[in-house]
C-alpha cells in the first residue's frame, strides 16, 4: 500500500511514484516532493518534546548535556552509509545515548540523503564498526 503525504500544493506526494522505484532525485524538484522530503526530515512533535521537556530556563538549556562528537574517520562508501531497513533507535532518547557524527560525517550524509530517500533508504547506519546499527529513521527520527 502507498503512503500518501498531504502537502500544501496542489500536486500530492504519491510514494509509490517516487520512492524505490529507480528514479533519480531532480535537479529542481515539485513543490510536493520537497515537502514530503522536508517531513521525513522533521523531528516528530512527540520527540521534540524529549529535548525540551516543560518550560526551562536559559540556564537548564545551557546544561542540557548532548552526547559527545565522535571523531571517526571515514573510510566507507556513502552507500553503505543508508540502509533499506526499519530503524533498530526508535526513540530521541536512545539516539541521543549515541555519539554525534562528526561534522564531515554530517555534511556528506546531507549531501546525498536526497538521492538514498528516493532510492528507498529507510534509516541511516551510525558506523559500520559499530555491527551496522541503524539509528535512525528517515520517516521517525533523524539525526
Amino acid at each position: 500500500m502507498s503512503e500518501v503525504i498531504d502537502v500544501e500544493s496542489d500536486d500530492i506526494f504519491i510514494e509509490s511514484e517516487w520512492i524505490g522505484v529507480g528514479r533519480s532525485y531532480p535537479n529542481s524538484p515539485p513543490p510536493h516532493v520537497i515537502q514530503a522530503r522536508n517531513l521525513k526530515l522533521a523531528i516528530p512533535e512527540h520527540e521534540k518534546a524529549l529535548l525540551l521537556k516543560g518550560h526551562k530556563t536559559v540556564k537548564e538549556l545551557h546544561a542540557f548535556a548532548l552526547p559527545p562528537q565522535s571523531g571517526e574517520l571515514l573510510f566507507w562508501a556513502i552507500g553503505s552509509w543508508f540502509s533499506d531497513h526499519q530503524p533498530t533507535v526508535d526513540t530521541m532518547e536512545d539516539v541521543l545515548k549515541r555519539p554525534i557524527p562528526s561534522n564531515d560525517h554530517i555534511a556528506r550524509m546531507e549531501r546525498h540523503f536526497n538521492q538514498a530517500w528516493i532510492g528507498g533508504a529507510k534509516s541511516s547506519q551510525q558506523s559500520k564498526l559499530q555491527s551496522k546499527t541503524t539509528v535512525s529513521g528517515m520517516d521517525s527520527i533523524s539525526t
